[in-house]
């Protein structure tokens, strides 16, 4: 048997909010809402380590091709954009590892 949660005290605000969110995820009721919110907005720690890792070979991938691409002749346009994607990468890293270093252990 399911029950549904009563949230109360909403302001005007909150609940034009609430109701915002049922009609996006075209579900019936507020708690139904908000478990969905949660469910696409709260991220793991697994996934934030497993988002690093996928960084972390990305940049590893193209630092390598604009290595290779540097040494070409004419392809120095190319270069540069593989030494814009190893750049994010680190700084998309960098980030993930600062929020991993806030979590409550």
């Amino acid at each position: 048997m399911s029950k549904n949660i009563l949230i109360r005290d909403l302001t005007e605000d909150q609940n034009k909010r609430l109701l915002q969110l049922q009609e996006k995820f075209g579900v019936k009721t507020n708690s139904q809402a908000l478990l969905l919110l949660l469910q696409y907005c709260v991220i793991t720690d697994d996934e934030i380590t497993d988002l690093m890792e996928l960084y972390e070979q990305f940049g590893m991938t193209a630092f390598e091709g604009w290595k290779i691409l540097e040494k070409v002749p004419g392809a120095e346009g190319q270069a540069d954009r593989l030494r814009n994607l190893t750049e994010r990468s680190i700084n998309i890293i960098k980030k993930l590892k600062y929020l991993m270093g806030l979590r409550k252990k």
